[in-house]
């Protein structure tokens, strides 16, 4: 199946012209979480900004409220917190949800997970004909299904959960009119799904608060960390899905040529599994919320380093190239298309072995030149600005279809 062009397959209705009203449903959004708020936040941003459309934001949250600030309306939907998930809590109201989506007049609803979302949104377009987005955020199959069986019940039982999730993930993303990626390989496995259009957006990534000149290694002394150490840093939820235990045991493992300190920053379940290994090369951080910070500590860092086999499309790693720091990463999922030659390192995914020789060999390299080539590698393909502009195309083409 091709990837197709909204924008050149539909008629040029007066719907393509004036400022459409947007939603976007999601639960993954709070305090701690990842790349799916910076990408709302993002979008929000440039919709603000760039354009005349309002959006409307569904998320979870401690009560229910409204808060409209012109064309930015966000909903908040009282919603219990996600046991040993963090901050993360997940929306169950379905009257609720459809009132809202009732109550605004929308031309799009963008859903950002497989789960309650697109049930709610799919109800909603067979009364009000609302073309419906789905955003393939996550792996959902081998990101969970898989990883999560496989402990509790064996291999066997992992294959066959993969296989479920697989089955009941392309249910529901077939059934939108539009489902958006963000790296090649999604694009290529959903290529295979009856899905109507399929279009691959990458994600972007601000090149003036991620930029190398920020560095000032003067701020690890502050934080504990031995000033004299490389640093290789991790930032993301601290959890199963990103394999956390197994980057930590490839750092205490890896036999490194020169003095390096680990330090992760975010939350999440493993927060205490790390600290209780009791590696004083190991740094927790907590989340960090401030962008300018972040960047920050992306930009004082020697080298950006993950153990996550299924990401949709990396943010983390992106934010780490923009601050002209070198990768090592896995070769699964979407880091096979972030991390270039001359880059960075790929292991192979799930190997503590081999992940443990990548930093090895890492480290012996010119780190400053991995990072000259991934900051040129981005500087070629991210901003936030294509991104918005793509997905508003995408937009205005399901809605001139739906007006036609």
């Amino acid at each position: 199946m091709e990837m197709h062009d909204l924008a050149n397959d539909v008629p040029a209705v007066q719907s393509l012209e004036r400022p459409l009203r947007i939603c976007d449903m999601v639960q993954a959004y709070a305090d701690g979480s990842g790349g799916v708020k910076t990408y709302l936040d993002q979008k929000r941003r440039f919709l603000m900004e760039e354009t005349e459309c309002e959006h409307v934001l569904i998320i979870p949250g401690e009560s229910d409220r409204c808060l409209r600030e012109g064309r930015a309306i966000t909903y908040e939907v009282e919603s219990p917190v996600v046991r040993g998930a963090g901050a993360y809590r997940f929306i169950g109201r379905v009257d609720k949800l459809l009132r809202i989506l009732g109550d605004e007049a929308l031309d799009v609803v963008e859903v950002g997970d497989p789960w309650l979302m697109p049930w709610v949104a799919r109800y909603h377009r067979l009364r009000r004909k609302t073309p419906m987005v789905g955003f393939y955020h996550t792996d959902i199959a081998r990101a969970y299904g898989r990883p999560y069986a496989t402990r509790v019940l064996g291999s066997g039982v992992g294959r066959a959960a993969e296989s479920l999730m697989d089955h009941y993930a392309r249910a529901v993303y077939s059934a939108c009119d539009a489902v958006v990626t963000a790296s090649p390989d999604i694009s290529l496995r959903l290529s295979r799904w009856p899905i109507p259009w399929l279009e691959e957006i990458p994600l972007g990534v601000d090149l003036e608060r991620f930029h190398p000149a920020r560095r000032d290694r003067a701020l690890w002394a502050s934080l504990g960390v031995d000033a004299r150490a490389l640093v290789l840093l991790y930032v993301g939820r601290l959890d199963g899905e990103k394999r956390c235990l197994e980057l930590v045991e490839a750092f205490a493992s890896a036999r490194l040529d020169r003095p390096a300190a680990l330090v992760m920053v975010g939350a999440g379940p493993l927060r205490q599994a790390i600290l209780e290994r009791g590696n004083p090369r190991v740094h927790v951080l907590d989340y960090v919320g401030d962008r300018d910070r972040l960047a920050q500590l992306f930009a004082s860092s020697d080298l950006y380093v993950t153990a996550g086999p299924h990401e949709t499309f990396a943010l983390s790693v992106v934010e780490a190239q923009a601050s002209g720091l070198g990768v090592v990463g896995v070769a699964a999922g979407a880091l096979r298309d972030r991390v270039p030659l001359g880059a960075g390192l790929l292991a192979e995914p799930e190997s503590i072995g081999s992940l443990a020789r990548a930093l090895e060999e890492a480290l012996r390299r010119d780190l400053l030149a991995m990072g000259r080539a991934g900051r040129a590698a981005v500087e070629a393909r991210y901003s936030w600005r294509s991104t918005g502009e793509r997905l508003l195309r995408l937009y205005r083409g399901l809605a001139s279809r739906n007006a036609a």
